[in-house]
């Protein structure tokens, strides 16, 4: 049987040099729902901005996303997945490899979709209301589903 290997990227997290304390339980998460023999790596970026904030840093973090997308790939990984919320880069790195790169939003908003007709997303951080708005119909899931913001606590 041949072994599947997956590289997740949770790009807000490009200045850790090291695992954060949640990749451990998310990576014991992932190995639990994996088909058995499947092994999941966590990387970084290697450089980059921790927040969206601008039309630069964006592209700027788009490069090193498919970056990283193309390693996988020349490494010999059978897949890609972004682990950001606003699915950085999703559509430049599906343009660049051939190993099926999947966004988390995307993912998670199709699957709503296939559960029933009105889904609700929570966001946060209210200046990602905007993005998730735009991803929603972007994707074809919600004619005008509201995106509210949760207040810090």
């Amino acid at each position: 049987m041949k072994k599947t290997t997956t590289r997740i990227l949770p790009f807000r997290t490009c200045f850790e040099e090291k695992p954060l304390f949640h990749w451990e339980w998310l990576a014991e998460s992932v190995k639990e729902a994996a088909n058995p023999g499947t092994t999941v790596d966590f990387v970084n970026l290697k450089r980059g901005y921790r927040r969206l904030t601008s039309t630069y840093v964006r592209a700027y973090n788009t490069i090193g996303v498919v970056r990283r997308a193309y390693e996988a790939e020349t490494q010999g990984y059978d897949a890609f997945v972004i682990g950001c919320a606003s699915d950085l880069a999703l559509k430049e790195a599906r343009s660049l490899v051939t190993i099926p790169v999947v966004g988390l939003t995307e993912s998670t908003l199709l699957f709503a979709n296939l559960l029933g007709n009105r889904f609700s997303v929570i966001a946060t951080d209210p200046s990602y209301q905007e993005r998730i708005q735009n991803l929603i119909k972007s994707y074809g899931v919600g004619k005008s589903w509201p995106v509210s913001g949760v207040p810090p606590v």
